[in-house]
């Protein structure tokens, strides 16, 4: 197996790499986007809302540049930095977010059904590197209701941003023997 090594920032991916990275893209804006909606539509406001909008863009600002190696970092720590806030405030995301369902009437067995929904479609996605897993599986864990896991995956994700080492992370990929992109697995 050959892997490519954490790349240079300004140094561009193979075609074939990039198209693969920018399809992942194009497929988050697809079921697993309009599973985002289905959710913010079935809550009403709130908490979750912004939670499911912010970390479910992960992937999708990760890869849609990759073909010019824009990486949108501002925007990934933007976007983290609002996903930890939510999900570690002091008076408990869980909390306000059940007070919000209670408060806006929202249906909570429509809203588990379509939050899983949500977690599936984003399971379908396909990551290439370390940094794409941990994005998607922040996504699954919020449509799960693994406040804790999302909170670990988020801070991955963080860590990575903070060290400097996130445009190397982002843009890695690993080819097999016959130069076929393998996705990611832990």
């Amino acid at each position: 197996m050959r892997i490519n090594e954490l790349l240079e920032s300004d140094q561009a991916l193979p075609p074939k790499v990039a198209e693969a990275f920018m399809a992942v893209a194009d497929e988050q804006r697809g079921d697993p986007e309009m599973a985002m909606l289905r959710v913010q539509h079935a809550y009403k406001g709130g908490v979750l809302s912004p939670v499911v909008e912010h970390v479910g863009d992960l992937l999708h600002r990760m890869t849609e540049h990759a073909d010019v190696g824009m990486w949108l970092e501002d925007i990934i720590e933007e976007k983290v930095k609002r996903g930890l806030s939510y999900l570690t405030h002091g008076y408990g995301f869980e909390r306000e977010m059940e007070e919000n369902i209670r408060a806006n009437n929202a249906d909570r067995e429509k809203l588990d059904r379509l939050l899983q929904e949500y977690a599936n479609e984003h399971k379908k996605l396909p990551v290439y590197n370390v940094a794409h897993w941990y994005a998607r599986d922040a996504a699954i864990a919020v449509g799960e209701q693994d406040w804790n896991r999302a909170i670990q995956a988020l801070r991955a994700l963080k860590n990575m941003l903070d060290s400097g080492r996130y445009r190397k992370y982002v843009s890695s990929y690993t080819l097999d023997k016959q130069g076929n992109l393998q996705e990611y697995r832990p």
